[in-house]
């Protein structure tokens, strides 16, 4: 009974192969092949066995298909674990009555190798025969060995892909099932959210020709038809006269599947133009073809009226902001001009500080006017960032220079800390950088009254090719209370309502100081504690430059009295022509102002000029329309260059497609103005170098208390102390002595600050900017001194 189960459980496990009766395959023949090519034989099988048959999978040497289990040889491999070699037939009692054994030319040797189920039933195998006795080497068994395997792993591999394919079918019919049930509830949604779209919106139906197959009541009334004079239309019925010419190519997209959405300009029966916010929906059957577009519209024509006229009154506010800045700018350009030159001229040390006041006053105003206008260009899209590389150290010393006043006044603590893996150079706007950061400064110095204001700046994520800077104000002043903290970033915001009128302000900076960093793609945060201190908080990815150094050159004051030419200006501002005759009166320029447009062409057709300076806002003929009939009607290509207060992009846009040459901002400085016209002037050779350089005895005047003989000892002593600073670093530079070198010009900058040198030169080589130009740089720095060894000679040889 055992042996009767054994053996049906063998075939049970035989045929969950459904490999019986197959048709023959190119791999189990390859298998056999690769068995009568080792064993050598001129027989080879890979058979199966079911309770009658022995069936052959795969044969070389037989011409039948199967034999009678009974006659096999094979049927008694079945039974061992390994291989079964009888090396002569004839000598095994088991094969005494065998028809394939016991004939003259019978089989005489025999080896096979079961091949077993995972289960462990035997199902058949594989086999070798020859007509004369021999044995298998252990190479040939082990061969044997291999084959049975993969015919084992091929068969359990079907067998599981046939398990999973059919797995896989019943998993799909159950998601077939459950897919049907959910378009049947899609379906039963959908029918109900278009019957309640239907009650608020308006819908209509297209063929895909686009005649109006249906439409609701809504729809109908919104048009001023009724539905029964729609139905059987075109949708060009519906269009305007400008839009029905190109919408012929848009109908086609939704006709072909696209759907489409928008605001869309309609005509009503009666005329009028309405808008309409309306999605076209093409309808696509099972097959992929498009049956009818639904669209569903509302009424958005009051939208877009207050759309508009919030637009014109945007536009109203720019046009408005951008003449105030003119107007405002204009004044401010002649007050700052008139200032330089008087402390230029100005030696008594008094009067100085009082023009100085002056100076600070005005850039204060120029400050909050283009705080303002800064907003309108960021509003407007128009702001943009001057990138390049810069020394990060530098720009942050001039933002202390400019501030440090403010702080000794007070007696705060006030300075600054950059960590060591900070990159000395970096790619960014050092402009908008130094905005961000006199605003935050300047903030906490407002609201400190004693003890410290910090800047810290760190490389929170520095990579190869990028940094990501932390900058860190912190203060100990009035601080915020928590409850204003959310809002101190708004525009127009104070922390308390008192703060304009107590510490001065427009509540602009903050506001813009978080536009500057977050149009930089950075962010900033605050951190207070009310009645102890305050903490800002930005961050900005710099591009690190891979060599660390700028190209910063040299600053110093220029020579323009070698220029010449003729210069026409036209300026309706009588302070700023004043200014402009006095800055043109240090060169050889000539100089012609007119007071409007008008006048200035008129002098254009009377002259011959080399260049003309051209305002924009003047009365009775404005910059434009002169510039436009000097070019247009003079055909005239001399340079025209536009002076006017407005700074925004586009107004730099429209003065250069006018025609114009190059723009210029007021207020500018007198070297920004000539280095801009210089290339259109003359230069006459100079007979000698006559460059000026700042020099001023001002701090010395104001020590000695009138004693001219002090005044005489400290200037001999600048004397010989320069020349022998100098003769040293010229010494250290020869002998590549750099850290000498830093020290002695970092002695030296006190001696040129006693008497306010401009001490860029000393700054650059104390600090190794610019390493490759220390040559030209002592160079510079000699003729510096020379300079200031002049005005002294001049001062000490001045008769009593």
């Amino acid at each position: 009974m055992n042996n009767y189960i054994k053996d049906i459980n063998r075939l049970k496990a035989l045929l969950a192969y459904s490999v019986i009766d197959t048709p023959a395959e190119e791999y189990y023949d390859t298998l056999n092949s690769l068995v009568k090519t080792i064993c050598n034989t001129p027989i080879s099988l890979i058979t199966f066995i079911d309770d009658k048959r022995q069936w052959y999978k795969a044969k070389i040497g037989i011409d039948t298909n199967e034999i009678p289990i009974e006659e096999t040889i094979c049927q008694y491999s079945l039974q061992e674990e390994d291989i079964l070699e009888i090396s002569d037939t004839l000598e095994d009692e088991r094969l005494v009555n065998n028809a394939s054994v016991q004939t003259e030319n019978g089989i005489r040797f025999y080896a096979g190798i079961p091949l077993r189920s995972e289960s462990g039933y035997t199902i058949g195998s594989v086999c070798a025969a020859d007509f004369k006795p021999q044995q298998l080497t252990e190479v040939q068994k082990q061969t044997m060995r291999d084959v049975a395997k993969m015919v084992m792993i091929h068969l359990e591999t079907k067998k599981r892909n046939e398990e999973m394919e059919g797995e896989l079918k019943d998993m799909l019919n159950e998601k077939i099932a459950i897919s049907k049930k959910q378009i049947q509830i899609q379906e039963k949604v959908y029918n109900n959210l278009f019957e309640a779209i239907s009650q608020s919106n308006a819908i209509i139906e297209f063929s895909i020709d686009g005649t109006i197959l249906n439409l609701n009541e809504r729809f109908a009334e919104m048009m001023g038809y009724s539905v029964e004079e729609l139905i059987g239309q075109k949708h060009t019925l519906l269009l305007t006269e400008s839009l029905a010419e190109g919408n012929e190519f848009v109908w086609e997209k939704i006709a072909a599947g696209e759907p489409y959405a928008g605001k869309f300009k309609r005509r009503t029966k009666d005329g009028k133009v309405i808008w309409l916010q309306a999605s076209y929906s093409p309808v696509i059957d099972f097959s992929g073809e498009v049956t009818k577009i639904t669209n569903i519209s509302i009424d958005v024509t009051n939208d877009i009226l207050a759309l508009n006229s919030l637009e014109e009154l945007s536009s109203q506010k720019d046009h408005f902001i951008a003449n105030i800045s003119h107007e405002l700018r204009s004044p401010i350009h002649a007050i700052l001009g008139f200032t330089d030159i008087l402390i230029e001229e100005e030696t008594n040390g008094q009067k100085q500080k009082q023009l100085k006041s002056v100076k600070t006053a005005g850039d204060t105003l120029l400050y909050l006017v283009n705080g303002i206008l800064d907003l309108s260009k960021i509003e407007a899209g128009l702001f943009q960032f001057d990138l390049r590389d810069f020394n990060l150290s530098a720009t942050i010393e001039n933002v202390f220079s400019i501030l440090n006043g403010k702080a000794n006044q007070k007696q705060l603590a006030f300075n600054y800390e950059i960590a060591d893996n900070v990159p000395a150079v970096i790619h960014g706007d050092p402009h908008r950088l130094e905005q961000i950061l006199i605003n935050l400064l300047d903030n906490a110095l407002k609201f400190t009254t004693e003890g410290t204001v910090k800047l810290r700046i760190s490389a929170e994520r520095k990579e190869t090719h990028t940094a990501e800077l932390t900058f860190t104000v912190s203060d100990t002043g009035i601080g915020i209370p928590a409850e204003k903290l959310e809002s101190v970033f708004g525009r127009f915001t104070q922390a308390e309502a008192n703060t304009t009128r107590k510490y001065g302000g427009t509540g602009l900076g903050l506001n813009i100081c978080k536009l500057l960093v977050e149009k930089q793609g950075g962010s900033i945060d605050v951190s207070s504690q009310f009645g102890e201190g305050t903490q800002f908080t930005f961050q900005i990815i710099y591009t690190v430059p891979e060599k660390q150094t700028t190209s910063e050159t040299i600053t110093s004051v220029t020579d323009y009295s070698s220029l010449s030419g003729k210069v026409l200006l036209c300026e309706d501002n009588e302070a700023n022509r004043i200014l402009a005759q006095h800055l043109f009166d240090s060169t050889n320029i000539q100089l012609d102002m007119a007071e409007n447009g008008r006048i200035g062409v008129e002098l254009f057709q009377q002259k011959s000029y080399d260049i003309v300076l051209m305002d924009i806002q003047m009365p009775e003929m404005d910059g434009y329309q002169a510039t436009e009939y000097i070019r247009n009607n003079l055909k005239s290509n001399t340079p025209i260059v536009a002076l006017t207060a407005h700074s925004i992009s586009k107004e730099k846009d429209k003065c250069l497609a006018m025609g114009m040459n190059n723009y210029l901002s007021k207020p500018f400085k007198k070297s920004e103005l000539f280095d801009l016209i210089t290339p259109w002037l003359k230069t006459e050779p100079k007979k000698e170098d006559q460059t000026e350089v700042a020099f001023s005895l001002e701090i010395i005047r104001e020590a000695s208390l009138g004693n001219t003989d002090f005044e005489n000892q400290m200037l001999n002593l600048f004397l010989d102390q320069s020349v022998e600073s100098l003769d040293k670093m010229k010494l250290f530079y020869a002998g590549q002595d750099f850290v000498s070198l830093s020290k002695q010009a970092h002695q030296l900058k006190s001696s040129f600050g006693m008497f306010l040198m401009d001490l860029t030169l000393l700054d650059h080589i104390e600090k190794g900017i610019n390493q490759t130009e220390l040559d030209q740089q002592i160079q510079a720095l000699e003729t510096q001194i020379k300079s200031a060894h002049h005005h002294i000679h001049s001062f000490i040889n001045k008769p009593a």
